[in-house]
Parts: structure tokens; C-alpha cells; sequence
């Protein structure tokens, strides 16, 4: 389950781990007149697992994000259903910090998949530097109200977001609203 103080995150990381998202072989046993059926690629049967991994159209989004947090961490993760479905992380030697935010990046990506759970359009990058950047702003509020009585130390918001953000300034997915925000802002 991600690890964040925003509950969004956590809502998402609850639906995913409980079976929340009903798949077109669930509907199928409740009404065969449903195809079982991927909704994505209408090849394969539908089931939790090709939904969320396997699926022709969705296995390139992971493969893209796998391929982005190995590069922006110099890390080499697993490319398994349990370090990025369900981040269960090897025994390894990375900082909890670092884990904390490949969390947070992971659970984005699942939270787009649930938001196009019956579209057939493809996943993309796009997409996801948009639910980070909501996430972070979230976050951002999180932080701002639980300190509002209290001398604020940004050392730890600004070292759990820096490498996410400065990810997304790089790609240039900059929303318009961000030149306005600052970390002290609030």
C-alpha cells in the first residue's frame, strides 16, 4: 500500500488491493449476456490480472514507466506484478525515502489505469505526469495544514518531491498553474 498523506493515494492503493475494480469476466458471471472479454483489447478473457498487467495495451505503459523509475532513481527494480502492482520491493538497499516516492509514481500509474478502466484509448505518459502533479499538489496542502501551528521544516516535503519534480520539469508536461506555486506557499 502507498505510503502518503494524501488520501487519494491510500483510497487507490485500498480499491486496488481489495478487488474494488470489477472486470468484464466478474460481470460476465453475474450476466452472460457481457462479454468476458477485455474492455481494452477485446482479445483476452478480462480477468484482474490481464486488466491491470497483461493486457497488449496496457503492458507498454508499464514497460514506460518501469523504464522512467529506473532511470530517474539509477536503480535496476524487478519488471514483476509485485514491485509495480503491488509494491512489494526486493531486499535491497534503496532509502525508504526513495521507495516512499517510486510509491507514489506506481500508484499514479494505477490510478490512471482505474480512470480509463472501460476506455479503449491508450494509456500515456501524459496522463500520468497530470495525476502526479495533482498528487503533489494534494500533498502540498496535506503538509501545509498539518504544520499550520507549527514551525514549518520544508527539508523533508521539498526532499520527498524534488526528483519527482524535477522529472516533470524536464519533460516539460509543466502545468500552467505551476509557475504560480511555490513550496512555501500557504
Amino acid at each position: 500500500m502507498c505510503r502518503s498523506s494524501t488520501n487519494s493515494l491510500r483510497i487507490q492503493s485500498f480499491k486496488f488491493l481489495n478487488f474494488w475494480y470489477i472486470t468484464p469476466c466478474s460481470i460476465h458471471c453475474i450476466d452472460r449476456s457481457v462479454s468476458p472479454l477485455c474492455w481494452n483489447c477485446k482479445k483476452m478473457f478480462g480477468d484482474y490480472d490481464h486488466c491491470w498487467w497483461s493486457c497488449e495495451k496496457i503492458a507498454p505503459f508499464w514497460k514506460r514507466i518501469h523504464s522512467i523509475i529506473n532511470q530517474l532513481y539509477g536503480i535496476n527494480l524487478p519488471f514483476t506484478r509485485e514491485v509495480l502492482l503491488l509494491n512489494l520491493f526486493p531486499d535491497t538497499d534503496i532509502p525508504s525515502s526513495t521507495l516512499e516516492q517510486i510509491s507514489i509514481l506506481l500508484s499514479s500509474a494505477k490510478n490512471v489505469i482505474a480512470g480509463k478502466w472501460k476506455q479503449t484509448s491508450n494509456l500515456n505518459i501524459s496522463d500520468w505526469s497530470a495525476k502526479i502533479w495533482e498528487y503533489f499538489v494534494l500533498d502540498k496542502i496535506t503538509f501545509n495544514i498539518a504544520t499550520r501551528n507549527k514551525p514549518r521544516d520544508y527539508s523533508r516535503f521539498e526532499k520527498k518531491w524534488s526528483v519527482i519534480l524535477s522529472y516533470l520539469c524536464s519533460t516539460e508536461s509543466i502545468p500552467d498553474w505551476y509557475n504560480f506555486l511555490d513550496f512555501r506557499m500557504f
